[in-house]
C-alpha cells in the first residue's frame, strides 16, 4: 500500500531543512499533492516543528486553536507571508 510520504512532493527532497519553515520548503509544497494528510498530520502532533503542508510551527498553533483556518495560513503562505 503506497502511503501518503511515499506521494510526498519533498520525499526525495533532502537538500532542504524540512525542520525549519522557509520560502523554499513552502515553494515545494505548494504543489504537493497530499499536502492536506501531510497538515492533518502536523497538526494532530502538538510538537511539531518545521514544516508540515505548507505551515509553519506557530502557523498550526493558530490554527489549533481556532485564530485562523487553513486556508486563510495557505493564503498568507502563497503570498509570501511566512511567520
Amino acid at each position: 500500500m503506497v502511503t501518503w510520504k511515499q506521494k510526498a512532493a519533498c520525499r526525495n527532497r533532502g537538500d532542504l531543512d524540512w525542520w525549519s519553515f522557509s520560502a523554499e520548503t513552502v515553494e515545494v509544497c505548494r504543489g504537493c499533492p497530499v499536502r492536506p494528510d501531510c497538515l492533518s498530520e502536523g497538526l494532530w502532533e502538538e510538537e511539531s516543528p518545521g514544516t508540515w503542508g505548507m505551515t509553519s510551527e506557530a502557523q498550526r498553533r493558530r490554527i489549533r486553536h481556532g485564530k485562523a483556518t487553513v486556508e486563510e495560513v495557505w493564503a498568507e503562505n502563497s503570498q509570501g507571508v511566512l511567520l
